[in-house]
């Protein structure tokens, strides 16, 4: 089924929790006098300089995570899988899946999708990936990610903080269909 498929009359009210909830903690959280001193840069506040970007997440991306969240608590839901796999391992959605899964115990796998370098996106601080907790301090990774080789595997155990033991090397799956087969040399090149 697809996803938008589960957007439902329950999906709904998760929705608007989420919303109220985020918007009123957030505006609270703009008054507060302590949290906007708490964004301190080399002796310098910053807050002046981030506050529209956090604004603009509210008024512009809010709204889509909620959604993607409320549909994707109603399908594990419904469907009530053991497992769930994700084609893709940093993306927002992928997180959001990583974080139903653990917060609803079901195990989940990630494919890597793409090449990368020292450069990724998924690197974390010290002890915040989390395998199986879900509060706002970690960031939800799956149980297993499997990778095309050790240099990937190296990347996200040495710079993205994974356990080594939750990637695996599988190998690129876009050779799948030629492994075990037999090509002349002339097939495969063709």
């Amino acid at each position: 089924r697809v996803l938008e498929n589960f957007y439902d009359k329950k999906a709904k009210i998760i929705y608007k929790e989420i919303i109220t909830t985020l918007k009123e903690s957030f505006e609270k959280l703009k008054n507060n006098k302590m949290f906007k001193k708490s964004f301190v840069f080399l002796g310098y506040n910053i807050w002046p300089l981030i506050e529209n970007q956090f604004q603009r997440y509210f008024d512009m991306r809010l709204s889509s995570h909620a959604r993607t969240h409320a549909m994707i608590s109603r399908m594990l839901e419904i469907e009530n899988p053991k497992v769930v796999v994700s084609p893709e391992e940093v993306s927002d959605t992928a997180r959001i899946v990583f974080f139903c899964c653990i917060k609803n115990g079901i195990k989940c796998v990630a494919i890597q999708h793409g090449i990368f370098d020292n450069n990724i996106l998924c690197y974390h601080n010290k002890n915040e990936a989390s395998l199986n907790k879900t509060s706002p301090r970690f960031c939800p990774i799956p149980q297993k990610t499997c990778v095309y080789g050790e240099y990937y595997k190296g990347i996200l155990v040495k710079n993205g903080l994974y356990p080594a033991s939750s990637v695996a090397v599988t190998g690129s799956p876009r050779f799948d269909r030629i492994f075990n087969q037999k090509f002349s040399k002339k097939s495969f090149y063709d």
